[in-house]
């Protein structure tokens, strides 16, 4: 697997819209708020949202997190649900703009 202090470089900038679905399927995550406040600031002073690093993307990124309890709960999948199955649901879910 990859290095957490590994470098990410997206070919977008669709980390605020991104992040506003992880808050709406995540409300309770601390980690995903202080992100997406982060990202939203970013973008209004005209700044980039990348590089990113693996380790803080496993945080709040939702398609890096399937293994989690708090990610299953919000694709309304039960706890031994695998990470295929919740994978495949939360992009639904994204794809439905939920």
């Amino acid at each position: 697997m990859f290095e957490l202090h590994a470098c990410t470089f997206s070919a977008n900038q669709y980390t605020v819209s991104n992040l506003a679905f992880a808050t709406r399927a995540t409300p309770e995550n601390a980690a995903v708020a202080a992100k997406a406040k982060w990202a939203k600031e970013q973008r209004e002073s005209g700044k980039y949202t990348v590089p990113s690093k693996i380790g803080d993307e496993k945080e709040h990124n939702l398609f890096l997190r399937c293994d989690c309890a708090e990610v299953r709960a919000a694709c309304n999948l039960p706890d031994g649900a695998s990470v295929v199955d919740t994978l495949g649901s939360l992009r639904a879910l994204k794809d439905r703009g939920k």
